[in-house]
């Protein structure tokens, strides 16, 4: 199960944080001394047990979390000059509203996959609980990581929060590009995600 990786403080049991400053929603019981998340990374221990899967239009402010999954993807496009692309996956929970300079809601990152193009990554994990607006999104930006220099961008899909209730088992998103990412795209880039909304 992936951990929380901290920047500062340590974690005293199980516990909630903060990303860039912002304070999360508990996660679990326990505490934590000043804490601040990095990325956040949780499991799917971190969604309280009597949530369960959303079959209707939530009301705002209505207390939802996410349980996600990344699999795989593929023909992603080739950044390095020599060999392929070594991907990995930001994922955020945002809302349109905001801007890309706001802080979202919950982070994950994957680990990369070195030399590959067709990646897979079966990494699973959930939101913290956050109150519902009709505007939150997910957004997944698949980047190709470079030890000595920025980190290009492959690609991204958003996908709005409203399409991903009552809707269960893994489905393939296309991947689009970014207009500050890699030059040359892969035709049919795509990623295989898996998602669950839980609510209170």
């Amino acid at each position: 199960m992936p951990l929380l990786e901290y920047t500062v403080g340590f974690v005293i049991g199980s516990a909630f944080g903060a990303y860039n400053g912002k304070e999360l929603h508990p996660l679990a019981t326990g505490a934590v001394q000043q804490a601040k998340v990095g990325i956040g990374k949780v499991g799917f221990g971190g969604i309280p047990g009597h949530f369960r899967t959303l079959t209707s239009r939530p009301a705002r402010g209505q207390l939802l979390a996410v349980k996600c999954g990344i699999k795989r993807a593929a023909n992603l496009p080739k950044a390095d000059i020599i060999g392929s692309s070594d991907p990995y996956v930001v994922m955020e929970l945002r809302r349109q509203t905001e801007g890309a300079k706001a802080s979202p809601a919950f982070k994950y990152r994957t680990k990369k996959i070195m030399n590959d193009l067709n990646p897979e990554w079966n990494e699973r994990f959930s939101t913290s609980p956050f109150e519902y607006e009709e505007d939150h999104k997910i957004l997944v930006t698949l980047y190709d990581y470079d030890f000595m220099k920025s980190h290009d961008k492959l690609g991204y899909c958003e996908i709005p929060l409203t399409d991903l209730i009552n809707k269960t088992g893994p489905a393939s998103y296309k991947v689009l590009p970014c207009p500050d990412g890699v030059k040359h795209q892969s035709a049919g880039a795509e990623i295989i995600l898996d998602f669950e909304v839980v609510a209170e």
